[in-house]
């Protein structure tokens, strides 16, 4: 891989101006960094450069294609071909960069049900457990694999309908309700729990 700065040689000006370059010739142009072709050997004769651009219009990279192999410069149609190609490249850098995102909120969220000392667990639409973190895990008794995917029916059973009832009172409502100092029947027992459902 070949680092450049931003705002350096042909990349860098097609990069701040956003206005593609089609160069026949890049020795005789002055911004053509000749440093690149002396390290690498590689001896470049034309460059058709583009703006990579995402959905909101910002500059976040450019492509290039170095040396067209038939005689000439790159023509018109090359550049409309590139164009679509750049276009899937700002796609998928985008979608590179939303599911970089998306795993740090994930590994995040993760970490702060980790280290809680509260038991959480969260349930999809149709009332079967996503999550459960370690806490509640050990709250009831349980692991993992005995929980999720599992309905909240199944999970708490018959003696524990008033978890049920809570929980449909929040899916009709989309207000919080908290039960303090509830008994939760467990096989090994009654234990005493603050319960909150937020919806």
């Amino acid at each position: 891989m070949i680092r450049i700065p931003a705002a350096a040689g042909i990349a860098g000006r097609v990069f701040k101006s956003g206005i593609p370059e089609n160069i026949p010739d890049v020795y005789a142009e002055t911004a053509f960094d000749r440093a690149v072709d002396a390290t690498t050997g590689y001896h470049t004769r034309n460059i058709l450069c583009l703006p990579i651009i995402n959905k909101a219009g910002t500059y976040i990279g450019v492509t290039q294609v170095l040396n067209k192999r038939t005689p000439g410069s790159f023509s018109s149609r090359d550049q409309s071909r590139f164009e679509a190609f750049t276009a899937q490249i700002a796609v998928l850098l985008e979608n590179a960069q939303l599911f970089d995102q998306v795993m740090s909120i994930k590994n995040y969220n993760e970490n702060m049900l980790r280290s809680t000392s509260n038991g959480i667990i969260t349930v999809d639409n149709n009332g079967a457990v996503v999550t459960a973190n370690d806490a509640a895990l050990n709250i009831l008794k349980t692991s993992g694999e005995h929980c999720i995917g599992v309905s909240l029916a199944d999970m708490f059973g018959a003696d524990n309908a008033w978890v049920l009832v809570a929980v449909n009172r929040v899916a009709a409502t989309g207000e919080k309700d908290i039960s303090v100092d509830a008994a939760l029947a467990l096989p090994e027992g009654n234990v005493s729990v603050n319960m909150t459902v937020q919806p």
